[in-house]
């Protein structure tokens, strides 16, 4: 019967299951955006503290020589126990193609026009040369390999992606080089991408060390990363250097995701209040469904109570009905969901926030969770008439007028 009644309104049927597929779709993208993030955030801090979870970057205010008295303090001083004096420098990468008749380490202060049309098109870039050949810690590579053998960059997978490049394919880059004491000019540089590593945000790239003449910063030095000293921790590090000459900064690598974890955790209490407020509607919609089933169904119920059917049956009878059509909402729901889920990644956030490559990520335990409330949830509203079939009054419900 629970079958049969399903059809005999296919109209309502049919916009009643809409309705609950679309709520339960916006779940599932809700659900799946939380997941799709904490996974990201995961997955860069994964990336960065991989094989030294305690790694951390002292800051300079300039670029020193590598053999300066500023970075011998930072390396030698005994705050670090691991230390590896490093370069970086801002950047925008294009599509060699795009800069047109722009050679090879041009000086662009002549053509600011031509920069500013380079630079709308451009990924902006933060480019760190490190010594690929080190043993404390060097990016993971999902393509290619870190060479020294030439100058070469090794881009994230999504500004890859953005580039339209991937390994041994050419980029132009903008950058600053030194001409002097004091003095930078804007170049731009041809470089063979080497390499693509998993970071999900775009701007970390690297180069080796070896190649800093690139920019004119040979034995140059602005970053020191290593791991606290001793039996010291960060906060003994930032004591140790607080006031150092030279020294602006004191981070962990750790700390950035820390801090938008934090954050994030109080976005994820109004995502739970969202999914909640979710399933909430959809008691609504299954109740007036099941309301309107009531109402209409009078005589039928009427009938079968005059014949000795318990309540108790027919509220089973419409649970059932309920129970089918929470499962077909669900499992479309699960459809369109995902294909929201997957517009929001692919097109959404690229558009609000193309520094990131969101990876796609749902917590299938939960979601799983969340459908299968949804679908009790419409299996249960019948039960809210309980009342109103207990109080029929059976004679003047058969009663029929002429």
């Amino acid at each position: 019967m629970p079958f049969r009644n399903l059809l005999r309104a296919p109209r309502r049927t049919l916009l009643t299951l809409l309705a609950l597929t679309a709520v339960l779709a916006i779940l599932v993208a809700i659900a799946g955006m939380r997941d799709s993030f904490l996974s990201t955030l995961q997955k860069g801090d994964e990336e960065l503290l991989r094989g030294a979870p305690d790694r951390l970057t002292v800051r300079l205010d300039a670029y020193y020589a590598v053999d300066s008295q500023e970075v011998d303090n930072v390396v030698n001083g005994g705050a670090l126990g691991v230390a590896e004096p490093g370069l970086t420098m801002t950047a925008a990468a294009l599509r060699t193609a795009e800069v047109g008749g722009l050679s090879e380490a041009v000086d662009l202060q002549s053509a600011p026009g031509a920069l500013h049309r380079l630079r709308d098109s451009a990924v902006e870039l933060n480019v760190q040369f490190i010594d690929f050949e080190s043993d404390f810690w060097t990016p993971s590579v999902v393509e290619g390999a870190l060479s020294t053998a030439g100058p070469g960059i090794v881009l994230a997978r999504k500004a890859a992606s953005d580039l339209g490049v991937g390994v041994g394919d050419d980029i132009s880059l903008l950058h600053p080089a030194r001409t002097g004491p004091g003095a930078f000019t804007a170049k731009a540089s041809t470089l063979p991408v080497v390499g693509i590593h998993p970071h999900p945000l775009r701007f970390y790239a690297y180069m080796d060390v070896r190649h800093a003449g690139l920019a004119g910063l040979e034995g140059a030095v602005n970053t020191v990363t290593g791991t606290p000293g001793g039996q010291g921790d960060l906060f003994a590090v930032k004591r140790a250097l607080f006031g150092a000459p030279g020294v602006t900064a004191v981070q962990g690598l750790s700390e950035a995701f820390e801090a938008t974890a934090e954050v994030f955790e109080q976005v994820t209490a109004v995502f739970l209040i969202i999914e909640v407020f979710v399933l909430g509607l959809v008691l609504l919609i299954a109740f007036n469904a099941a309301n309107i089933n009531s109402d209409e169904r009078a005589r039928d119920h009427a009938t079968m109570f005059a014949y000795g059917v318990s309540v108790r049956k027919v509220v089973g009878s419409l649970a059932t009905e309920g129970l089918v059509l929470g499962v077909l909402a669900a499992v479309l729901g699960i459809v369109f969901g995902y294909a929201l889920l997957l517009w929001m990644v692919r097109v959404l956030v690229p558009q609000s926030y193309p520094d990131m490559g969101v990876l796609l990520s749902v917590d299938a335990p939960m979601l799983a969770a969340f459908l299968a409330a949804g679908a009790a949830v419409v299996a249960v509203a019948p039960a809210l008439t309980v009342r109103k079939l207990r109080r029929m009054d059976i004679p003047g419900t058969l009663r029929v007028l002429e």
